[in-house]
């Protein structure tokens, strides 16, 4: 995935909703019209982890991001981070379940011409109680609309968000 990419309560709603269009029933140019997102702002990955599907929605924190089909309260969490090399990560699955084994620890953000970056628990902010530690939360949407986890992860001066990198998970 080459991509240059960019709380609780309605906000979940929102960004679980939109993840599951995203990752489980889209193509880029479907999701960016559901969304409002540039489809350089945004990636998903789909990975298979204990024989369920995980999907997980990446978008670059950015103030065109700002500008998509973002609930007020995500705006308000999201607004200190922009500019700030920041990445909103939401993983979920199809099912309902309290936890998943998502480990925040295993991303990789490769990019040409700096070491990669594997981020460690200090990287990452928990929008959602429990992110790093896989706590998923069931869909305020209602469970047709699985569960999820939300989270940012702060790449400083590892990785420059403007500039095309590679996000890999697992």
């Amino acid at each position: 995935m080459r991509k240059n990419l960019f709380g609780r309560g309605y906000v979940l709603f929102v960004m679980l909703l939109l993840v599951q269009l995203v990752v489980f029933a889209g193509t880029p140019e479907q999701v960016a019209s559901k969304t409002g997102l540039d489809q350089d702002l945004f990636a998903t990955l789909n990975v298979q982890v204990n024989g369920t599907k995980l999907g997980v929605f990446i978008v670059a924190v950015t103030e065109r991001a700002l500008h998509s089909r973002v609930s007020e309260k995500l705006l308000e969490t999201l607004r200190p981070y922009v500019g700030k090399n920041v990445l909103y990560v939401n993983p979920t699955v199809e099912s309902v379940v309290p936890s998943f084994p998502f480990h925040p620890g295993d991303f990789k953000v490769t990019q040409d011409g700096v070491p990669d970056f594997v981020p460690t628990a200090s990287d990452w902010m928990e929008i959602s109680k429990g992110f790093l530690a896989g706590v998923f939360v069931l869909n305020p949407g209602g469970a047709s609309y699985g569960s999820g986890s939300e989270g940012l992860l702060l790449m400083d001066g590892h990785i420059d968000i403007t500039r095309p990198f590679t996000v890999s998970y697992g």
